[in-house]
């Protein structure tokens, strides 16, 4: 019982802020309107302190493992954790153990919790962020999860790879929405190669940027002169066809007329 009302007061505290929100999300306590300002788990209101005695029954529930790996995700410490108080030594000895992460290799199973972690909570999967997590971003564990840099094109692949987005837009009834997609697809892979912008900039930006883009292309010779018809081409033929909203700046639209995500952008270049 000590143990469980100290989680409670813990979890109530700013201290225990992360802990508290890892526990919500992971625990699907999706309603747990908690906030850790620093009041005593004695004086909230009635309902704050049923959600914080669930998150810390469900924090506790398959000792030590979830305990050990929520306090990871949140970074939590064991300083944290034992501080102020004398804790049993059943769980003492967990924490110190589990949790004292000087000199500590992290393992691929840690690296796999955190990375499930951050796209459940929709936060960018990478090897520093998984490896902020576990506490070691330059672990073997941590750098499997170091994104690619794509290699880059050479002409001949670069011609070879528009004349099959040619012919399988070819394949596609006129007016169809596969091929528009098809036809917004190989005009933002233009974009990308006259103007060497990322997919990021790409997805964001706007048909008055692009049409500056453009006209500035026109002056910039003829490795550049292509870029005012790729646009005006795509805004005459294709956009029209996706746009939902009159009042949707964005150049390059989502089947649903939406700006595009990054995942669903990041897959259209996936084996190209």
């Amino acid at each position: 019982m000590d143990v469980l009302h100290r989680m409670c007061n813990f979890l109530s505290s700013t201290k225990g802020k992360k802990l508290l929100a890892v526990a919500a999300g992971e625990s699907r306590l999706v309603d747990m309107a908690v906030t850790s300002n620093g009041r005593d788990f004695e004086s909230r209101p009635l309902i704050e302190r049923h959600y914080l005695l669930l998150a810390a029954l469900w924090l506790l529930m398959d000792w030590p493992d979830r305990f050990v790996q929520a306090c990871i995700l949140a970074r939590t410490t064991q300083s944290r954790l034992l501080s102020d108080w004398e804790p049993p030594y059943w769980f003492e000895s967990e924490v110190r153990k589990r949790l004292d992460r000087s000199g500590y290799t992290p393992t691929e199973e840690e690296a796999k919790h955190a990375a499930a972690y951050l796209e459940r909570t929709q936060q960018r999967v990478s090897g520093k962020s998984v490896g902020q997590l576990i506490g070691n971003p330059d672990s073997m564990a941590a750098t499997a999860y170091r994104k690619q840099k794509p290699r880059t094109m050479t002409e001949e692949e670069m011609e070879r790879f528009f004349a099959g987005i040619d012919e399988a837009i070819r394949s596609k009834p006129k007016g169809s929405r596969a091929r528009l997609l098809l036809e917004r697809d190989r005009a933002i892979f233009w974009f990308i190669r006259l103007t060497g912008m990322s997919q990021r900039q790409v997805r964001t930006i706007t048909v008055a940027e692009a049409l500056a883009l453009a006209k500035m292309g026109r002056l910039a010779g003829p490795g550049r002169s292509k870029l005012e018809g790729v646009v005006l081409s795509y805004l005459r033929d294709v956009r029209p066809a996706l746009v939902k909203s009159r009042d949707n700046r964005i150049l390059f639209l989502a089947a649903n007329g939406s700006e595009m995500c990054a995942e669903a952008l990041r897959q259209r270049f996936v084996g190209k």
